[in-house]
């Protein structure tokens, strides 16, 4: 009998190992339909030489940069308009948020919240 309940197991483990298989190719699915037709799959970078041409395609944005510097160290505007502070305040977390300033990011967030 116990020989029974343990075949019985490792046939549910199996149905349910295909299930997830199953589940998974249909979550993927919309997401290679979205990549449209024309995409087409590349092979991960394989030498130095790949990487580092990868990496020389993609330079840092210097203007970029200093904008979000600025944003970040920027004041609050002297106005009581609740709209114009809740809207500085965001953009100001948002600026935050691509320095890593994750704690302050939240209080902006807070202070654009309450207003």
């Amino acid at each position: 009998m116990p020989d029974n309940n343990r075949r019985q197991t490792g046939d549910y483990s199996s149905v349910a190992i295909l299930g997830c298989v199953v589940a998974m190719v249909l979550a993927i699915t919309p997401l290679l339909a979205w990549a449209g037709e024309d995409a087409t799959l590349q092979r991960p970078p394989r030498t130095i030489t790949d990487i580092t041409a990868i990496l020389d395609q993609q330079k840092p944005d210097l203007a970029a940069r200093r904008r979000l510097l600025e944003a970040i160290s920027a004041e609050p505007p002297a106005t009581s308009d609740s709209g114009k502070l809740a809207e500085f305040y965001f953009k100001r977390g948002q600026a935050r948020s691509s320095f890593g300033f994750s704690p302050r990011q939240l209080q902006d967030y807070r202070k654009a919240y309450e207003l």
